[in-house]
């Protein structure tokens, strides 16, 4: 994560966007938040995207992050 990507493997395939609504509902878990908070805002045909996560700042999706990969 130190350069400010995380790496995060799917059991989905990428069907009719089956992998990103896995992808959106694993993280509205992660963040506690509504998956309608979740957006993907670039990559939703790739397998490299970026997320948007509404109602929390950088900062604290970078420390949801980390509490979540030092607790495994």
């Amino acid at each position: 994560m130190g350069d400010g990507t995380v790496r995060i493997h799917l059991t989905a395939p990428p069907v009719e966007g089956k992998a990103n609504r896995l992808l959106i509902d694993f993280l509205a878990e992660l963040f506690q938040v509504k998956p309608s908070q979740i957006a993907i805002v670039a990559g939703e045909k790739s397998k490299n995207k970026i997320i948007s996560v509404d109602g929390l700042s950088p900062n604290e999706v970078e420390q949801i992050l980390i509490a979540r990969i030092q607790h495994r």
